[in-house]
């Protein structure tokens, strides 16, 4: 007998669900989708070959960050050519604060979105003060 894999209603309105590798899927589309506004933004056709390279450079840039990012950077294009990886990365560098460790501030800045999501779990600031959810913060979701 074989066992049936996991299957998650994403829109309550209609009547489908989505199997664990379909919502992946769809998160790797979304993901590629806002890389690939570095080609749309100047009306050059996508590459796939280099939108794959820019993929493994970016490989666990979340979402967020990227979309920020990649928005400062097409806000900041004079010229009509796809921006090389370095400016991204220098776009993400700002959209975190310039940190030392990127990958710790990418990870920080996880957190913090869970606790805005969430509105309950308290991680540690990068100066051990905590984030603390505001009174009646489970509704809204505010830091104090």
């Amino acid at each position: 007998m074989s066992e049936e894999k996991k299957k998650y209603k994403i829109d309550m309105s209609k009547e489908r669900w989505w199997t664990e590798e379909e919502i992946r899927q769809a998160a790797v589309e979304d993901w590629l989708g806002v890389l690939a506004r570095l080609w749309t933004a100047i009306g050059k056709p996508i590459e796939a070959e280099r939108l794959q390279l820019y993929r493994e450079a970016f490989h666990g840039v979340p979402l967020g960050i990227l979309e920020k990012a990649v928005e400062r950077v097409i806000k900041g294009m004079v010229y009509q050519v796809v921006p090389l990886p370095g400016v991204v990365w220098e776009a993400i560098r700002t959209e975190l604060g310039d940190p030392v460790d990127i990958d710790k501030a990418m990870k920080e800045w996880l957190d913090v979105r869970w606790v805005v999501l969430l509105g309950r779990i308290t991680p540690k600031r990068g100066n051990n003060e905590e984030l603390r959810t505001l009174p009646g913060a489970e509704a809204g979701g505010r830091l104090a």
